[in-house]
């Protein structure tokens, strides 16, 4: 896997993990969810959280 990878990449593999990628795909929703929450209470008076792409966010 050496020659696919190259040294550097070879030193972090042991921790790509499925625990570890589900664990970072959480925490992404999460932050990403708390920024979303923060945008609306700032900009609470504007007309862009009564549109449809803001219901599918």
């Amino acid at each position: 896997m050496n020659g696919l990878f190259g040294p550097y990449i070879e030193k972090w593999m042991h921790l790509i993990t499925i625990k570890n990628m589900l664990l970072l795909a959480v925490i992404s929703a999460i932050i990403t969810d708390f920024g979303l929450h923060i945008l609306s209470l700032i900009f609470s008076k504007s007309p862009f959280f009564k549109t449809f792409i803001w219901e599918i966010i």
